[in-house]
């Protein structure tokens, strides 16, 4: 394997110098966060601070390499995906001989995690549910369902650009990640049994408003640990 040699000649003799050649892989889009292996080139597993790494192929001999996704950052809610490879190769993970020298580059975009809550518990749906990833600066439309006796009252958001308040639907922008729960009032139906429709004047007081028997049944929505005031009339005039 000495590039430079010294042969003796005592008769015919041929000569074949091997040439190999020398293959960088990098990784663009991943930032200092990136936890882990990103990179595995012949069974070496390598990390980002790592990165780039040559390796010597001789000629005619493989390689093989593999672009690791998805890449978790040490900030929580985010992570990195593998989009594409450039360079002397275009796949994720492939083993190929190489016939010159040059770069292998696996191309990454940032996510970030949407988390969606409903409160209190079984109140509803929301879309999208539970855990989903977007790429950064993704708008987002978010919305809820009530289930049967509740009502949507509002959007509690955390996050940098999440969003709270009332709309429904709403729009988050994925630019870090973001927890959003859905609100929902619990629904309180009142009606009067035994009545008909000779009951003149307030049959109920709820919350200060007054509700005569052609008014009922009547559902008030309240949110989960607030109170309701009521009280039943009586006597009521039958006419």
């Amino acid at each position: 394997t000495s590039q430079n040699a010294t042969i003796y000649i005592w008769g015919n003799i041929t000569e074949t110098a091997y040439y190999g050649y020398k293959i960088t892989f990098n990784a663009q889009g991943l930032g200092s966060d990136a936890e882990g292996t990103v990179l595995v080139v012949n069974g070496n597993s390598y990390s980002y601070s790592q990165l780039p790494v040559t390796v010597d192929v001789p000629g005619g001999q493989s390689v093989s390499y593999s672009f690791y996704s998805p890449i978790y950052s040490i900030i929580n809610g985010k992570r990195y995906v593998w989009v594409s490879t450039t360079g002397l190769d275009i796949a994720q993970s492939a083993t190929f001989t190489p016939t010159q020298s040059g770069n292998i580059t696996g191309n990454y975009v940032t996510q970030y995690e949407l988390i969606m809550s409903v409160y209190p518990s079984g109140a509803g749906t929301t879309n999208p549910s539970g855990t989903t990833w977007y790429n950064a600066g993704t708008n987002v439309q978010i919305s809820a369902t009530p289930n049967t006796g509740y009502q949507f009252a509002s959007w509690n958001g955390v996050g940098t650009i999440s969003y709270t308040g009332t709309n429904n639907p709403a729009t988050v922008t994925m630019n870090s990640p973001v927890n959003e729960t859905a609100n929902f009032d619990i629904g309180i139906t009142f009606s009067a049994n035994g009545l008909n429709s000779n009951a003149q004047g307030t049959v109920l007081t709820v919350n200060g408003q007054s509700y005569t028997y052609s008014q009922l049944p009547v559902t008030i929505y309240a949110s989960p640990g607030s109170s309701i005031s009521f009280s039943w009339i009586s006597p009521i005039s039958g006419g």
